[in-house]
């Protein structure tokens, strides 16, 4: 978040100097670097959804996620309901 943050001045900097018309090679390094910031970022967050994912719960009360994926006996009936 900082990085990007730090990147302001510079986005307006380049804005004003007409650096984004398609001609100038610094307006595209600009929007390159910050395209593979943010798909860098990206990774990250889904990767570390997939590692969390193995300690996640769902329903109420909560069912490990290990236990429904794994088939183990009783652990669908909370979340058929009693009604």
């Amino acid at each position: 978040m900082a990085a990007s943050q730090r990147q302001i001045v510079p986005l307006y900097q380049l804005e004003k100097s007409g650096a984004f018309d398609g001609k100038h090679e610094d307006g595209k390094a600009f929007v390159l670097e910050r395209l593979a910031a943010a798909a860098s970022e990206f990774r990250d967050l889904i990767v570390d959804a997939w590692h969390s994912s193995a300690e996640t719960s769902i329903g109420t009360p909560p069912i490990p996620l290990s236990d429904i994926e794994s088939g183990k006996a009783g652990a669908f009936e909370p979340l058929i309901g009693t009604d």
